[in-house]
């Protein structure tokens, strides 16, 4: 009877013990206190990878270039370590501060041999429930020259350096052509045409590649 007694408590302990996810955990780390960050793989290479913050595992398999609508991802506020790995392999490992309830993206990418990464703050006013568009330079042109045509505005100008990425632009959910041409010798990378904007999110424009084999990669995230 002892015996019994000492077992059917241990058993109540084990199943009361909410130990913390690790390495090996299933399924992926929320946290109670949180800003809301868009993590975008725009390695390239068509790879994907696990992002963790200290030993938790808060995305798998995010994938380069991902074209499909993404959501804003729940992220420990404050500072916090981040790491990159693919498989048992350490692609990156810093410290991120970020605030409570804020929205970031985060965009990372291959710098020469290793990997690198831009935090933005989305400084963005919701109340507005208008669309936000950026547009991103992580090509090989070392200045690009956007021009966007609507017939709800004027022409709008963009230059933006290698490794940048634009202010917000603020529109509502209409088409609008965009042309992107490499801004020290005109030539022009690519013209979209009648390019609609997601609506109640932010989406960036990526130009990535070489000068050669530019292309132009749309990236979603839904509020």
């Amino acid at each position: 009877m002892i015996k019994y007694i000492l077992f059917l408590l241990f058993a109540i302990f084990i199943a009361s013990c909410e130990c913390p996810p690790n390495l090996d955990t299933e399924k992926d780390f929320v946290p109670d206190i949180f800003s809301l960050v868009n993590f975008m793989n725009i390695t390239a290479d068509n790879s994907s990878c696990d992002i963790y913050t200290s030993n938790l595992k808060i995305i798998s398999n995010c994938k380069s270039l991902d074209t499909s609508i993404r959501k804003f991802e729940k992220f420990p506020s404050g500072l916090n370590n981040f790491r990159i790995q693919s498989g048992s392999k350490i692609l990156l490992n810093t410290i991120l501060s970020t605030k409570q309830n804020k929205y970031y993206s985060l965009i990372f990418y291959k710098k020469a041999s290793y990997l690198d990464y831009l935090l933005i703050e989305e400084d963005i006013d919701l109340s507005l429930n208008s669309s936000f568009l950026r547009f991103a330079n992580f090509s090989e042109n070392q200045s690009i020259k956007i021009t966007i045509k609507s017939n709800q505005i004027q022409d709008i100008e963009i230059f933006l350096p290698v490794n940048t990425a634009s202010l917000p632009l603020v529109f509502p959910s209409k088409s609008i052509n965009i042309e992107i041409a490499n801004a020290e010798s005109g030539e022009i990378i690519q013209q979209i045409s009648e390019h609609t904007i997601l609506s109640n999110g932010i989406e960036y424009c990526f130009i990535v590649g070489d000068k050669i084999s530019s292309k132009v990669i749309f990236s979603k995230a839904s509020f």
